[in-house]
């Protein structure tokens, strides 16, 4: 095995751990702190691997996170300007560098979850979350990674964790 792939997994492995423990969080800016953790790692497994679509993926989600960040610090919503620009970089990236297929599936998940993640409401969030690990998962079989897909099943359940945690028996109470 080659120092660079296992190097990648290594930070598959962080990346998963960090977002886990995210999505078990209750407020929306604890999330975005170890989304922002979790795009740094996978981006640093990507540009071992040089999976182009996995960086395009996490870098935009990054850069919007920060965005949703900034904007919980003022109190304020994300302009949807700002948000339909990310959307079109996201598909124009994705037609510049497609290379096949099953390369349409970042793009999907990047442009659902720029809705999902930027709701100020974390049922959204966490829903658009679980949404995003079946297309990573997708993606992940399509290139037998099968310890992406260990990462995202464990993510999945770390986020309905938090679902019934802190959105569904708040719902209960009411």
């Amino acid at each position: 095995m080659e120092l660079t792939y296992i190097l990648s997994q290594i930070c598959v492995a962080i990346a998963y751990i960090v977002l886990g423990i995210g999505m078990r969080k209750e407020k929306r800016m604890q999330i975005l702190i170890h989304s922002n953790i979790y795009n740094v790692f996978l981006i640093t497994s990507y540009a071992l691997l040089g999976g182009i679509s996995g960086i395009i993926s996490c870098g935009l989600s990054f850069l919007r996170n920060f965005i949703y960040m900034y904007d919980e610090k003022k109190n304020k919503s994300t302009s949807n300007i700002v948000l339909i620009i990310f959307a079109i970089l996201s598909i124009i990236l994705t037609i510049v560098f497609y290379k096949n297929p099953i390369d349409i599936f970042p793009c999907v998940l990047t442009v659902i979850t720029i809705y999902t993640v930027g709701s100020r409401n974390t049922k959204i969030t966490r829903c658009g979350n679980l949404f995003a690990s079946v297309c990573w998962i997708i993606y992940a079989i399509a290139f037998k990674s099968w310890f992406v897909i260990v990462c995202e099943s464990y993510l999945a359940i770390c986020t309905i964790i938090g679902l019934i945690k802190y959105n569904l028996k708040k719902e209960q109470k009411v």
